[in-house]
């Protein structure tokens, strides 16, 4: 019995290390209008107009994925918005790492962590950097 639990065991990991490494890339090229947004906690009263400010920026939002790599977040706060950045893929748990340009080839500096989730036909954008989800759409070239 435990010999089979150590040989089990590390094939158990090292199958769950492959097929996280084979989670295949959503097609991501192209530009994301924000189309709704659903808010996942509660605001105390004091931040509930800020909040509202806030996501309904983002109800004009668009997520600019070039197939170059390049990522524009064009967003109506100016100071908010995103230029000249690079998007990665990150197959442990399905998102998309957001960095500045200058710093595509390490790991510092990212910008944002972007979660891609499909729901049937509905793609949902989720960042934990924001307490909401945003349900997007891609433009037609």
């Amino acid at each position: 019995m435990n010999r089979i639990l150590l040989v089990l065991i590390p094939l158990i990991f090292f199958g769950t290390a492959l097929s996280a490494q084979q989670t295949k890339q959503p097609d991501i090229v192209g530009n994301w209008k924000v189309t709704d947004l659903q808010v996942l906690v509660e605001v105390p009263d004091e931040q509930a107009e800020a909040m509202a400010t806030v996501s309904q920026a983002f109800r004009k939002a668009i997520f600019k994925f070039g197939d170059d790599h390049s990522f524009t977040l064009d967003f109506e706060f100016e100071e908010m918005n995103i230029k000249d950045a690079h998007w990665r893929y990150n197959p442990e748990n399905q998102s998309f790492i957001i960095q500045p340009w200058e710093h595509k080839d390490t790991d510092q500096y990212m910008l944002m962590d972007v979660m891609y989730r499909q729901k049937g036909e509905q793609v949902l954008f989720l960042m934990e950097e924001l307490p909401f989800v945003l349900l997007v759409s891609r433009e037609k070239p």
